[in-house]
């Protein structure tokens, strides 16, 4: 993974949309130390580094900024949303 990857990550995520015939996938980030966050925004590609952002998978209301090395990505993925249900409240 490199610039030039990240740089057409929207084409990618479309292009997979397209051939799965699904709505709007998310594109999942798994870092080396287990970490998965779902990816939001390319902020900035530089050629050893991503500034992204993003939330945690476990935790879908806070957005975070990262900053990392393309070598700490250890794979990107493309999911379908999932639908969440109401809680039941009891």
């Amino acid at each position: 993974m490199d610039r030039d990857f990240f740089s057409s990550i929207s084409d990618r995520r479309d292009a997979y949309a397209k051939r799965a015939g699904i709505d709007d996938p998310l594109i999942e980030l798994t870092f080396h130390t287990g970490r998965v966050v779902i990816l939001e925004t390319v902020i900035d590609a530089g050629d050893g580094w991503l500034q992204i952002e993003a939330h945690d998978q476990l935790d879908e209301t806070t957005t975070i900024s990262l900053a990392t090395a393309y070598h700490q990505i250890a794979s990107v993925q493309f999911v379908p949303r999932k639908h969440r249900m109401g809680r039941a409240g009891f």
